[in-house]
């Protein structure tokens, strides 16, 4: 089932109770129209992964990736998929003002093709007062 908003959430919900998480837990479960895609970023596998928060049912995916982590997608072999590195990359690079294109690209690629993401949820336009 594809998602229509996608949250990339570092180092909080659904794992660490505080504001932030509070806040995304409370937004998903006000609005139970929408199907939620979560992208979790953590430093690396080794930091504890406990759920502080049981996952409402349009929650449709719940992905993690490691920053800290080389071997992204290599299954113990050194990583080789530069094209991640270099989204990722690209997309930090143009901050505090990526495009919606390079954010895209960048978050299809963490997700490992598994297209969880609709793209008319990164393509959205901004919020009034954010521009």
């Amino acid at each position: 089932m594809k998602a229509d908003v996608c949250f990339v959430l570092e180092g909080t919900y659904p794992y660490v109770a505080g504001g932030v998480s509070t806040w995304v837990d409370q937004t998903i479960k006000a609005n139970p129209h929408l199907n939620f895609s979560i992208l979790h970023l953590a430093a690396n596998e080794s930091h504890a992964r406990v759920m502080k928060y049981k996952l409402p049912p349009n929650v449709v995916q719940l992905s993690t990736s490691y920053l800290h982590d080389t071997r992204l997608k290599s299954k113990g072999k050194p990583h080789k998929d530069k094209k991640t590195w270099a989204a990722i990359a690209d997309c930090y690079q143009s901050c505090p003002n990526p495009s919606h294109e390079q954010f895209e690209t960048m978050v299809r690629c963490l997700l490992d093709g598994r297209d969880g993401v609709n793209s008319k949820s990164l393509l959205s336009p901004a919020a009034p007062g954010t521009s």
